[in-house]
């Protein structure tokens, strides 16, 4: 369980989270909305235990993040992982390489071993075949692929997705998101995902959180957004062509 209680964050005067508290249930699939530059990200950073918060409480599993030592937080951050904007993949590093660095980073596993869980990952997001290519030799939606099998191949608790969709068309979108929604539901995992796609909202989540102002506007199910009262989210469903 991800619990958040009272986060406060700030650069310089701009606030950018204020107060915010909300909880997310183990084998939830819940989506971050709202509009761009309004703290989505920063909020997924501090999750994950890249930022830290000006005031408030981030835990996991009981264990209040802001408050560990580094090696603490490593052995809460093996139990999570993370799906860059842009793939986040290492260029001099080929497919399988790029796939297999968190196992040999966390385990203690032979290569051998280590090749056949990163040859899964691969399998289970349709790039089989792929481990030779290199980074700049993949296309976009490919270099998406590549980071979700990455995320998986550690066996991870959690797993956070940020913008997973940016800058593919729509037709590698719904692939992407019918992926990530395949992934949440076989391996059992507690999913989030930042994103301002609503069609990746109404597809994969089990719930969305609506973020502005540094707080929470709309939290419940995707399909009842448009009962909300608050004109931000109706105008964000009005532009996005969700009402």
């Amino acid at each position: 369980m991800i619990k958040i209680s009272k986060l406060n964050k700030s650069f310089g005067e701009r606030q950018i989270l204020r107060d915010l508290s909300f909880s997310i249930e183990k084998g939830e699939c819940v989506s971050i909305i709202g509009k761009s530059g309004i703290g989505k990200s920063i909020l997924l950073k501090h999750i994950i235990g890249l930022m830290k918060p000006d005031s408030g409480q981030i835990s996991i599993d009981e264990k209040i993040i802001n408050e560990l030592t580094f090696q603490q937080l490593q052995k809460i951050r093996n139990k999570i992982s993370m799906v860059f904007q842009f793939g986040a993949l290492f260029d001099f590093m080929n497919v399988i390489d790029n796939v297999a660095l968190p196992l040999k980073k966390l385990t203690d596993f032979s290569n051998d071993k280590i090749m056949t869980y990163a040859k899964k990952s691969l399998l289970d997001v349709g790039l089989e075949g792929s481990e030779q290519m290199m980074p700049s030799e993949l296309s976009g939606g490919m270099k998406k692929r590549v980071g979700i099998a990455r995320a998986i191949s550690a066996n991870p608790e959690y797993i956070l997705y940020d913008e997973p969709t940016t800058g593919l068309d729509p037709i590698m979108t719904h692939s992407i998101n019918n992926l990530i929604k395949k992934i949440h539901n076989e391996e059992k995992l507690t999913s989030i995902i930042v994103t301002h796609e609503m069609k990746t909202v109404q597809n994969v989540s089990d719930r969305v959180l609506f973020l502005d102002e540094g707080i929470i506007k709309y939290d419940g199910k995707p399909s009842e957004m448009k009962n909300c009262k608050d004109k931000t989210v109706l105008q964000f469903l009005e532009v996005s062509g969700s009402l």
